[in-house]
């Protein structure tokens, strides 16, 4: 006798199955494959049900940004920050640039003033040449430069914010002119000769002499421009303490600091020579133009080669070189020269 498959019911144990489902793969007597068919059906109506909320939904997205608030609540948020935070940057921005520009003014208006009574002076006791009205138009024309447009400000985006907020930055630089310091080369010892009413200085011989200016220097800012007229092997320059006596080689004096260029780059800090301090490499060469800052306030010098863009500063302890303090220069060859601009 032949094996009969039982309804697959959970509540039918005597009937036997005679439909099978499709789907389930299972057999239901008569009236619970009629049961089983309306299961389905409520399953298919729930199914239509969500359907059409789902649709509504869809329409009601595409008609109205309003109708997603999740989404749009985030961006909102962002938006009211991101509004926040750039009112709080532009803000910040402003007064800080407010007060480096005061701040500018303020040595701006310094620097002037030492021009004006510069001008004064020298006007009175007609104590000026060529190269004198020449400095004074391009200090004059660099003020005017820095009043258009402050080179030592800038403005720029800060890329790594997600939100790019804009900052005011101080590029940390002196403010790069200062009138005359009317200084000339005065006492020269060894055989160097002084020319040009103090302004250029030569030397005669091959053996050491060094040239010392006239100016002394004890406190605040100064810069004395030279150009580099001759080095044939070596050239010494930078300061000593005034209180020094003078020799033929300055650079060996105790108090002397500055920059030793032979085949060897150095630096000379207490009469003692040391190679390649801070960072100093020795390239000048005939007519570059160099600047000496003098900065007795920060008890430092600092040399500047406008045709290298290179910058170098050494530090001056003053129990060695006691102010005031006096330009020296240094050579060792004949016809060796620097002019003061």
């Amino acid at each position: 006798m032949a094996s009969r498959t039982p309804c697959a019911h959970s509540t039918c144990d005597k009937r036997i199955g005679i439909f099978a489902c499709e789907g389930c793969q299972q057999k239901f007597c008569r009236k619970h494959t009629n049961e089983h068919r309306e299961e389905l059906a409520q399953r298919l109506d729930t199914i239509v049900f969500e359907h059409d909320l789902i649709q509504q939904q869809l329409q009601n997205t595409s008609d109205s940004t309003t109708k997603h608030p999740p989404l749009f609540t985030q961006i909102d948020k962002w938006e009211t920050e991101s509004v926040n935070k750039i009112k709080q940057a532009s803000s910040d921005a402003r007064n800080q640039l407010q007060q480096l520009l005061n701040e500018h003014t303020h040595e701006t208006m310094k620097a002037f003033r030492r021009i004006t009574d510069d001008l004064k002076s020298r006007r009175t006791t007609e104590d000026y040449v060529e190269t004198d009205l020449d400095q004074w138009t391009k200090e004059l024309n660099k003020i005017k430069d820095e009043i258009i447009r402050p080179k030592n400000i800038d403005v720029s985006e800060d890329s790594s914010a997600s939100v790019k907020l804009i900052r005011v930055m101080s590029r940390q630089a002196q403010i790069g002119y200062y009138p005359s310091t009317g200084e000339r080369f005065g006492e020269a010892v060894g055989n160097m000769e002084v020319r040009e009413s103090g302004r250029l200085a030569v030397s005669k011989s091959d053996d050491h002499a060094s040239v010392y200016g006239t100016s002394l220097y004890s406190s605040g800012l100064h810069q004395i421009s030279i150009e580099i007229v001759k080095a044939s092997h070596w050239i010494f320059f930078g300061i000593i303490s005034s209180s020094d006596s003078r020799q033929k080689r300055a650079l060996s004096l105790p108090s002397a600091y500055g920059w030793f260029r032979s085949n060897d780059a150095c630096v000379v800090s207490n009469g003692t020579i040391n190679k390649g301090y801070g960072g100093f490499d020795g390239d000048i060469i005939n007519d570059d133009r160099l600047e000496l800052t003098v900065n007795c306030s920060e008890r430092n010098i600092q040399l500047f080669n406008n045709r290298t863009k290179k910058r170098f500063e050494i530090p001056i302890v003053v129990k060695r070189c006691s102010l005031p303090w006096t330009f020296a220069v240094s050579f060792g060859f004949p016809e060796d020269s620097v002019r003061i601009l």
